[in-house]
Formats: structure tokens, sequence, C-alpha cells
């Protein structure tokens, strides 16, 4: 998704366009430096393969960067939704066995409301920074990365994205995505339906 775009020279083309944060425009090339970055980090903080992490970030860069950081080491990013309570993450975290908690200093309530019933999370993270020593600040494990990150070996049927139904007919379920189902999304949905 990053790679191919840079090897085709669109490193200087919008990859995200964001109308909620003021018209803020991402590069090809910015993202793929902020998610090398951010991954080396990951590494480095001793993140590896496999590890989920429960993502709770409004939708915007910093969710982008976070899931595909993740998936370039191997990881399983679980995006939740915003609206999400502190019983709802604690089921997740629980249920996914989440190594990691990655929160937008705006979410944090919940998360700090849910926190005691963690039984997986070794690393609560704060995006930006927060006051609260129990956070690790985002910014930290970004400057501790580096300028390369060679991707994980991953397999087209290893898991690459857990996304939870609403619960509407009873206990959410997560849904297993591989790396496959995402670029089947790209060669189709994306393709004939949003036409990016």
């Amino acid at each position: 998704l990053l790679d191919g775009a840079l090897a085709a020279g669109f490193g200087d083309r919008v990859a995200l366009h964001c109308a909620d944060h003021e018209d803020h425009q991402v590069t090809y090339a910015e993202l793929a430096g902020a998610v090398t970055r951010l991954g080396s980090g990951l590494v480095a903080l001793g993140i590896k393969p496999g590890d989920r992490v429960l993502l709770r970030l409004a939708d915007g860069p910093d969710l982008v960067t976070w899931i595909l950081a993740l998936q370039r080491i191997g990881a399983v990013p679980v995006p939740t939704f915003t609206l999400s309570r502190a019983a709802d993450l604690v089921f997740r975290e629980n249920d996914t066995e989440a190594v990691a908690v990655v929160a937008g200093a705006e979410l944090l309530a919940e998360v700090d409301a849910a926190r005691p019933d963690f039984r997986y999370a070794q690393h609560l993270v704060a995006v930006p920074a927060t006051a609260d020593p129990a956070y690790l600040d985002a910014r930290t494990i970004v400057d501790s990365g580096y300028a390369t990150l060679p991707e994980d070996p991953t397999d087209r049927d290893d898991l690459a994205l857990i996304l939870y139904t609403s619960g509407s007919t009873g206990r959410p379920k997560g849904c297993w995505h591989t790396h496959a189902d995402v670029l089947a999304i790209c060669d189709s949905y994306a393709r004939y339906c949003v036409r990016p």
C-alpha cells in the first residue's frame, strides 16, 4: 500500500485528505516515513509479529499511521469505535489479548475507567502526550524509531486486522481480516465503489 506507491513515483501525491482536520493533507512519502518511524519504535518497545494492539483513535492521520505501522511489523491492529464505553474496551482487550492500548488524548476517560480490568495490556499509549505517567507518549515511541524498516514477511492469509461487530444480536464478535482481504478491498470496493 505504501512501498508500491513510492516505487510507482507517487511520493508527492496526496495519500490522505482530512476534511475534518482543517483540510490537512499527507503525501505518500510523508505517510511512509511516519509509518516507518512508528513501526520501528514499536519494535524497540517490544511489539512483535502477531501481537494485538487496541486502538482508540478518531478517524484521521494518526489512526491510519498506527494501523499501517502495526501491519508493517506483523502486529494486528484492533480499531475500536470512539463511542465505545469502558466495558466494551475491557471485553475487546481481554478477548484479543491486546498487549497495548493506544488512545487519543481526548478519548482517555473510558480507557482510564477500563484499565484496572485489562488483563494483557503491558503498555498504555496516549496520542498526543498526557500528564498521566501511566501512559507512554506516542511521540517518544516515534522519536525512538528509524528511517528504514523492512516489512515483516507476512503471508496473504496472515491476520492483518480485527474489527468487532456492533453486538446488536448478542456479544460482539471479532471479525478477522487477512492481508489478502485488505488488498481485495482496494481492488474491488475502493476501485469500483469509492472510485478515489
